[in-house]
């Protein structure tokens, strides 16, 4: 009986070792914004969540192309999100023009996707893809994900793109984005799986970051022929999925800390 309750206590004492060790983590993480093109129609904000522990820092953006709204929905949560090591540099709306209009390009606005460098040497197009730009290489991430959505469905129509996730094939990029849609796809039916596909389209955020900057880069395609909140949770899990796989210990709730500043 004795040692029974000997043992109970050191659980309880363990218990809360490991609870005080968990909430010191939690508030060493420090979120701060950095405002992009302040005082224009693009202004947006960028959201660095630093875990204070050494780990890959992982670039997720929405919002390129604004009429694919669960790309963008599910980066507001993200910015939300909690990391245990590393860091996690997300832009929901990464065209915000486009974004308030819920249409692919501003009015009168070139292709978003089509405006970052083909090449080493070349210069973002526009001054919202500069902007962009020069944010990705002064954070020079490891990752680079842009959520996206297509009108089709990969499974029904090989000419589609939704439902896949498109890589710029890097060894490390196609490793892990498999073991990524094997997990997601373990819940899926035969027409709702996530297909890999390789290179992005030239001049998209996504291709640049792999061809130029050398990042493991990929864009992830849901297909609008499902409904918004399921698409949604489908880049929501993809991402916490990839965070794991990457030990970045995520932390998805929506009670992740607020931002406390300006980024540096």
């Amino acid at each position: 009986m004795f040692v029974s309750l000997l043992r109970k206590a050191a659980a309880l004492a363990l218990a809360a070792a490991m609870a005080v060790t968990g909430a010191a983590q939690a508030a060493a993480v420090q979120v701060t914004q950095r405002t992009i093109l302040p005082g224009t129609t693009y202004e947006t904000t960028l959201y660095v969540i630093d875990s204070g522990r050494d780990g890959p820092t992982v670039w997720v953006s929405g919002g390129v192309h604004g009429s694919e709204l669960a790309g963008w929905k599910a980066a507001e949560r993200i910015a939300r999100w909690s990391i245990g090591r590393g860091r996690l540099i997300v832009v929901p709306h990464a065209n915000a023009p486009a974004v308030r209009q819920e249409r692919r390009s501003a009015t009168g606005d070139p292709d978003l996707n089509r405006q970052f460098p083909k090449r080493a040497g070349e210069s973002a197009k526009t001054p919202l893809a500069r902007a962009l730009w020069e944010e990705l290489r002064r954070y020079n991430p490891d990752w680079v994900i842009d959520l996206h959505e297509a009108m089709g469905n990969n499974n029904l129509d090989p000419g589609s793109v939704g439902q896949s996730i498109i890589v710029y094939p890097t060894s490390r990029m196609v490793s892990v984005a498999n073991r990524v849609i094997r997990r997601i796809n373990a819940g899926l039916s035969s027409t709702q799986k996530f297909n890999l596909m390789r290179y992005p389209v030239e001049g998209s955020l996504a291709d640049a970051a792999g061809h130029v900057l050398g990042a493991n880069a990929a864009i992830v395609e849901t297909s609008r022929t499902y409904g918004l909140s399921t698409r949604i949770n489908w880049h929501l899990q993809i991402m916490r999925y990839l965070l794991e796989e990457l030990d970045m210990e995520p932390e998805t709730s929506s009670a992740a800390p607020a931002a406390s500043g300006t980024a540096a």
